[in-house]
């Protein structure tokens, strides 16, 4: 993929990009920008450089494109996630570090920061805080959830009296 926007890259770039993946790119752009309610159908296919009826074809619909958005970003960070939180090592009490839950549960989000996309996708992630809660709820995913779970578990088990002293301070 590209650095650019699909509509300010060169045709020659343009060129290699399938049509989903230039709508995918230009919505992410748009989405991060100005929020999921902030930007239309019309406006992605007008900057993905595509029609409407392409969109229409292989989306159907603007949180169609949304959710295969976070297919395409959410899923790799949520599998890295699974896999080092499922490789964690345990102390004498049977219990990761917390370092190391931390670790796990962070990283891969952080590495994607190192790309314009992930860090145009992490944008976009912030910005759904303020969008309403349907549009949130279609892309949240079973599996962030599990995760967001796993790490949970993870920080009460390795420290569970810190948690209990936090709780009573609530």
């Amino acid at each position: 993929m590209t650095k650019r926007s699909p509509s300010s890259a060169p045709a020659a770039v343009r060129a290699t990009l399938s049509t989903p993946e230039r709508i995918l790119l230009a919505a992410e752009q748009l989405f991060s920008e100005r929020g999921v309610d902030g930007v239309s159908l019309r406006e992605i296919t007008s900057t993905s450089g595509v029609n409407s009826a392409a969109a229409h074809y292989h989306f159907g619909s603007k949180l169609a494109v949304l959710e295969q958005l976070f297919e395409l970003r959410a899923k790799p960070i949520a599998q890295q996630r699974m896999a080092l939180l499922s490789a964690l090592r345990t102390n004498r009490q049977g219990r990761p570090a917390l370092e190391d839950v931390l670790r796990a549960f962070l990283q891969p989000a952080l590495q994607a920061l190192s790309t314009p996309e992930g860090i145009a996708f992490t944008r976009l992630r912030a910005r759904l805080s303020f969008e309403n809660e349907e549009v949130r709820r279609r892309v949240q995913t079973d599996g962030e959830n599990a995760i967001g779970q796993l790490g949970v578990q993870g920080l009460m088990g390795g420290n569970r009296g810190i948690w209990h002293r936090g709780q009573r301070f609530k």
